[in-house]
């Protein structure tokens, strides 16, 4: 019986410590209808957080249906119906990874980005948030209120208002035709530059 209530106290003291280097230490707060701690090989805490995951931490607001934090890695992974909102972006996927340490974030599976000039529409986007830099190379779109655009890749240079389309480029701005290797699209669209097999088809009446 005593050993039990021992084993008992061990736990309980255990699940703080962890929780609070979680919380406080690494400036994260994670929060679910259900927490479990754990502890993996090395003695660091892997925290798994079911029904209502919620993470904020240093301007990044992530929830999500579940969430697994792993310490060895400073790595977060939410799944299900995921929504990441950082200053005045708008993320959402069915997965997403946060390298809290390296400050990426990759998105897997319907991912979309909404900034505040550009919608991306991508199978993968990786966000670099200290870059400020989102890159996309599975099947992505651009679009905003002049064009919309596809491309083998897309890099998104959000503080710039600028974007980079790479590889069988094609779209439409304000109704007329384009396609090229590469295009930039500087300030939100106002200004492209083509590059490579360039064309611009313009639509009789523009």
């Amino acid at each position: 019986m005593y050993n039990n209530k021992k084993r008992l106290i061990i736990l309980y003291v255990l699940i703080i410590v962890m929780f609070f280097t979680l919380n406080i230490s690494a400036q994260k707060n994670l929060e679910a209808d259900l927490l479990i701690f754990e502890q993996d090989d090395q003695g660091l805490a892997v925290v798994q957080a079911k029904g209502n995951a919620k993470l904020l931490y240093d301007g990044v607001k992530l929830s999500g249906n579940k969430a697994t934090y792993n310490q060895s890695e400073d790595l977060i992974v939410f799944n299900g119906n995921v929504v990441m909102n950082y200053g005045d972006n708008k993320i959402s996927g069915q997965e997403v990874n946060f390298y809290i340490s390296d400050q990426t974030v990759q998105i897997n599976g319907n991912a979309l980005l909404e900034s505040e000039d550009f919608t991306l529409k991508s199978n993968k986007i990786k966000y670099s948030l200290n870059e400020d830099i989102v890159i996309c190379t599975e099947s992505p779109k651009i679009s905003n209120e002049n064009l919309t655009a596809s491309a083998d890749r897309i890099e998104l240079y959000i503080e710039q208002k600028r974007a980079v389309l790479l590889n069988n480029v094609n779209g439409i701005y304000k109704n007329n035709e384009f396609r090229a290797d590469q295009i930039e699209i500087i300030n939100n669209g106002e200004k492209m530059e083509m590059k490579g097999s360039a064309q611009f088809i313009f639509n009789e009446g523009e």
